[in-house]
């Protein structure tokens, strides 16, 4: 929706085939649901949940995954809060005008001249992005 608001093309990636090996055979998959299939189960093997046995493992890495214990854990305490008018402005006008805008296209100038009404969006998409 924000490409299109914007007037910028979209760039998504459509896969028609795939190539598969089957008993050392490469097959070419064409059909939609054999497509999807083959991609799904790609990306399964390939981010799989690891079970870690931290029983098992040396003392070097049992000690380098232990908790750090001379961090103080109170400055967490509110990491979740809500974001407020003063931080929004403060972090705001800490921005440089000449950076490059992101993924989304929107640049800091554009921000800062956004509304009132404007602002507060952003601040409630902050929170929703902090909250996730």
């Amino acid at each position: 929706m924000l490409n299109s608001l914007l007037e910028r093309p979209s760039k998504k990636v459509k896969v028609d085939r795939v190539m598969k090996t089957i008993e050392e055979q490469e097959v070419l998959l064409t059909k939609d649901k054999e497509e999807l299939g083959e991609v799904r189960s790609h990306f399964a093997k390939q981010f799989w949940k690891r079970n870690i046995e931290l029983g098992k493992l040396s003392s070097r890495w049992a000690k380098a995954y232990s908790p750090i214990k001379r961090i103080n854990e109170e400055i967490y305490s509110n990491l979740l809060d809500k974001v407020t008018e003063t931080e929004w402005k403060s972090a705001l006008s800490k921005t440089k005008n000449k950076s490059v805008p992101g993924v989304v296209g929107i640049s800091y100038p554009l921000i800062k001249k956004a509304e009132i009404t404007t602002q507060r969006l952003f601040r409630l998409l902050a929170d929703q992005c902090i909250a996730k």
